[in-house]
């Protein structure tokens, strides 16, 4: 039994034609970051880390009721599988397409890597997006359901390393001016939790990025992301040139879900795994979307007999990886 962080939802040309590397990327951004399928369907094998260990990713879908596996090795209740029809890699994704119950299903797997000289933060944000997109081949309507889940593994070296899971705050929306007074001032000091040399737009940039950013100022030349002010805080004072506030009032609902290493050693890992930081899982708000942090047999096996949108998170943690 492994921890598995759960979502499921209802609802260009390739490099040269007809290729096929030996591994195709799924969510490679480092090292570090780096799982690749490498079998001929995605659902023939696990994804696995370039060193070879395994990373657990599991996919399946339902059509009109009928439950299909379309990533990860094992059934858990979906033991029949669709058919890959294609795999295209591009420079940045991976496009897989399958076919099953009369629709065709797209799965997309985006690593963005754009601007690398012009934009070192946007691009090395170490962020693959996951996309399906579902037709029907026969005319017909169909109800379909997607479920994804990823394990704990892709985040430790040894996956009898405790792990330990949590939702985090919702992530911010877009910074806006702050124009009230307030009973405190936001300098440089007071409630910091970074400092970079950007201009005003980007500082709005990394406080939106950053979940524990309730606050930025700016001045001539520096960034300073706080972790405290609301919409009534004052936020400009003498000396900055532009201020705003995120404030947990405009707060997003995106779903937000992370397991990582339970003890935490920044920069400390010792070979070619991590061993530290946070596998995040995000999705935005929508109808028929259900989320669960639990172990792999509890989500997998729920989704296949239906009963996923029931199920609740597992508190009991922290534990081994594999457990």
């Amino acid at each position: 039994m492994r921890l598995s962080i759960a979502l499921a939802v209802g609802a260009s040309g390739a490099l040269v034609d007809g290729f096929r590397p030996p591994c195709t990327p799924l969510n490679v951004v480092s090292p570090y970051q780096s799982v690749w399928s490498c079998s001929d369907n995605l659902y023939d094998s696990w994804p696995q880390h370039w060193t070879g260990s395994t990373v657990g990713m599991f996919g399946m879908v339902t059509v009109d009721g009928q439950v299909y596996r379309y990533m990860g090795a094992e059934g858990h209740g979906a033991d029949t599988t669709v058919t890959q029809k294609s795999v295209v890699v591009n420079p940045t994704n991976t496009i897989y397409r399958f076919e099953a119950g009369g629709i065709e299903l797209d799965l997309q797997f985006t690593t963005p890597s754009v601007g690398l000289d012009s934009d070192i933060v946007k691009s090395s944000r170490p962020i693959t997006h996951v996309t399906w997109t579902a037709k029907s081949l026969d005319g017909k309507d169909h109800k379909v359901q997607v479920y994804y889940d990823n394990s704990a593994e892709g985040t430790v070296n040894d996956d009898k390393q405790e792990v330990y899971w949590t939702r985090p705050l919702p992530l911010p929306s877009t910074p806006q001016p702050v124009t009230s007074k307030a009973d405190y001032n936001l300098k440089p000091g007071t409630c910091d939790i970074a400092r970079f040399t950007v201009d005003a737009g980007r500082c709005a940039e990394l406080c939106s990025l950053h979940q524990d950013c309730a606050a930025f100022v700016t001045d001539s030349d520096s960034c300073y992301l706080k972790s405290c002010g609301t919409v009534d805080d004052v936020v400009q004072e003498t000396g900055y040139t532009t201020s705003f506030q995120s404030g947990s009032k405009g707060a997003t609902n995106m779903t937000v879900m992370q397991v990582g290493a339970s003890a935490q050693n920044p920069l400390g890992q010792t070979s070619d795994s991590i061993n530290w930081g946070w596998s995040l899982v995000s999705a935005p708000p929508q109808g028929g979307q259900h989320s669960a942090m639990a172990s792999d047999t509890s989500c997998r096996t729920a989704f296949a007999s239906a009963q996923y949108f029931t199920l609740a998170d597992d508190t009991s943690g922290p534990r081994a990886a594999s457990d």
